[in-house]
């Protein structure tokens, strides 16, 4: 007749129970370090979770405030390089009204070169929107009408139009030379980024005026209405006979692109300066991101990221035991009625 083992069911149980735990242990060691994270959900780290997700969202505010920051760049740079070519139009404009005596034919002729140029510059884009055209961001903030083609200002609204040029000899608004229209609205503050919590920064400018007031000029207006002038001015329907007053009341309105008006328009100049101190402004808040991107990186690392050296540690430790407590139940398994006699 067999003799038939007997082992202790208590204790088997409980070696059972710490199999299965170690076993748990070690599959989650394991995980941890093929996915690198200490848990797959929030419930493994639950006493940290607060401060992982106050650092997630303000990596994800921070995200769309850069986002904003590389538009503002691209527009800054964008505005800053058409701002310029305005100005050196404005220079060369200047010098050639300085020369004594005038060559008309030739200043008629520049000044519609200019003309063309200077439209081109003001009707810049980026990929979303005309760069001076204020809230009307599909729409090119000027147009340019040649002799003879476009619509005739109206003589019954002189100071509400939009649209300007040269009048006839005999002082009525006509189509005889060269217009331009301002389609531009609003003011440079509807255009402004929001870059962080409490910043909006202008990074460009709007045609119509730079203080939001209705029919107020600004160099746009000035340069603009200086080289309309002065490409009409071999035009014998509207100059039948061009004087150098005529050339000095156009470099008085180039004069004024140049240097600006205080407190109602800024020059070109100072247009370009504000845009240069907003750039640095804009480095100076990358330079704060980057600040606390590195700290909310860090506390999302240091709660979520296993560390690769302890956690191998602690894999070989689990093992160890683990096979220790293998052992012990084949050691408890092979007991039998003798054992205890």
């Amino acid at each position: 007749m067999p003799i038939n083992r007997l082992s202790n069911i208590a204790q088997n149980n409980l070696q059972l129970f710490q199999i299965r735990t170690a076993q748990m242990r070690l599959a989650d060691l394991e995980t941890q370090i093929t996915s690198g994270k200490k848990s797959q959900n929030y419930s493994g780290i639950s006493r940290e979770v607060p401060a992982l997700l106050a650092a997630e969202n303000e990596l994800a505010k921070i995200k769309r405030y850069e986002e904003n920051i590389v538009t503002a760049e691209a527009r800054l740079e964008l505005s800053e390089a058409n701002l310029g070519g305005m100005q050196d139009i404005a220079e060369q404009m200047k010098q050639i009204t300085n020369i004594t005596p005038v060559n008309y034919d030739l200043v008629g002729e520049q000044s519609q070169n200019f003309l063309a140029l200077f439209a081109d510059l003001m009707n810049a884009q980026d990929s979303t929107r005309y760069l001076f055209g204020g809230t009307a961001t599909g729409t090119p903030p000027v147009t340019i009408y040649e002799p003879g083609t476009g619509p005739v200002p109206d003589p019954a609204n002189p100071t509400g139009q939009t649209i300007f040029g040269s009048p006839a000899a005999d002082g009525a608004l006509s189509n005889a030379g060269y217009r331009f229209q301002i389609n531009a609205t609003g003011a440079d503050t509807d255009t402004r980024v929001q870059v962080n919590e409490s910043l909006q920064v202008t990074v460009q400018y709007t045609a119509t005026n730079n203080n939001g007031a209705a029919n107020v000029t600004n160099s746009f207006q000035e340069m603009l209405t200086a080289l309309v002038s002065l490409a009409d001015i071999s035009n014998t329907a509207l100059y039948p006979a061009p004087a150098q007053t005529d050339v000095d009341t156009a470099r008085n309105h180039i004069n004024n692109a140049i240097t600006g008006s205080t407190g109602n328009y800024r020059s070109f100049t100072e247009m370009r300066t504000s845009l240069s101190t907003t750039n640095k402004t804009l480095d100076e808040i990358k330079n704060n991101f980057y600040n606390i991107k590195n700290i909310s990186q860090n506390t999302v690392m240091r709660v979520e990221d296993v560390d690769d050296t302890e956690a191998a540690i602690r894999l070989r430790e689990e093992m160890v035991q683990l096979e220790a407590t293998y052992s012990a139940v084949q050691q408890i398994s092979r007991l039998t009625l003798l054992d205890y006699l």
